[in-house]
């Protein structure tokens, strides 16, 4: 009788890779969605009742919009310190590219509050898939429901930009092949195309939970291999122009953390046009 239970504790041990990633989505991470869409989604209604009050005092209104987005990126540093740190890292660069395009100082708000909250949906997927070098198919389309999630649990917060709405496209892609609805050129809201944009470039710059950041030449190089078919022209260049003729660096929020700091740039920007593409990560610039 024994015999027979080990043998049948050794076929159990012997379940190949695929047999366990199939259990794992189907079971361990269906639940975890479960339990973790219902917390999120709690916490977006709080914050929507506690935006609704606001308006029995106007004045506050603005104030209590902030506190709203200070909240929501508070609880993603208590989730994931690297996310929290990468949304502060895009915001930032996002609110130069905006200036450098001419945004208004309202535009540019509005595209800095989603900013720093754009990956806010990644709360909801179990971080030992988020912190993988490589996904499976199935994980990276688990992955990519963040864009969707995210929009799901602030698109009734009264916000006086389009928070929400850029939250869900920054993903979308010029010739239609991004998602999470395959929109393309200026069905893209302009604040989700320079989102995009920063969103690749710290992604592929910076170090990652699984390895070193990539450097800012292999993020430059990358949005310029999709520049117009990817990645807005006009948001391209004027990223491009920040790095190279601006000396922009990202700012360093973990001194003493083991993340990979800014590089000085070394080539003009005559070289990025003869330079061929480094093949960056590509989880990082679909997953982001």
């Amino acid at each position: 009788m024994s015999g027979t239970v080990q043998q049948a504790r050794g076929r159990a041990r012997q379940i190949d890779g695929r047999q366990l990633a199939a259990l794992f989505a189907n079971a361990t991470v269906q639940r975890r969605l479960n339990e973790q869409i219902g917390f999120a989604l709690g916490q977006g209604i709080h914050a929507l009742r506690a935006t609704i009050a606001s308006y029995r005092n106007p004045s506050n209104l603005a104030h209590t919009l902030e506190r709203i987005v200070d909240a929501i990126e508070a609880s993603v540093a208590h989730w994931d310190a690297y996310t929290a740190n990468h949304e502060r890292r895009v915001a930032h660069l996002c609110v130069h590219i905006a200036a450098r395009l001419g945004l208004s100082e309202h535009r540019t708000h509005g595209l800095r509050m989603a900013a720093r909250i754009h990956d806010l949906g990644k709360m909801i997927l179990p971080g030992e898939i988020l912190c993988r070098p490589g996904l499976t198919p199935i994980q990276l389309d688990l992955v990519q429901q963040h864009a969707r999630l995210g929009y799901e649990i602030i698109k009734n917060v009264p916000f006086p930009w389009p928070v929400a709405e850029i939250v869900r496209q920054h993903h979308e892609r010029m010739d239609g092949s991004g998602y999470p609805r395959g929109l393309a050129e200026t069905d893209i809201l302009l604040e989700a195309r320079i989102l995009a944009v920063a969103d690749v470039v710290e992604a592929i710059a910076i170090a990652r939970p699984y390895r070193s950041g990539l450097g800012v030449e292999a993020a430059l190089q990358e949005i310029r291999r999709g520049c117009g078919t990817l990645y807005d022209a006009a948001v391209v260049d004027a990223c491009v122009i920040l790095f190279r003729l601006e000396s922009y660096e990202f700012p360093d929020l973990q001194k003493s953390g083991g993340w990979q700091p800014a590089r000085p740039l070394l080539a003009p920007v005559s070289a990025m046009v003869s330079t061929p593409p480094v093949g960056p990560d590509q989880n990082a610039a679909l997953a982001a």
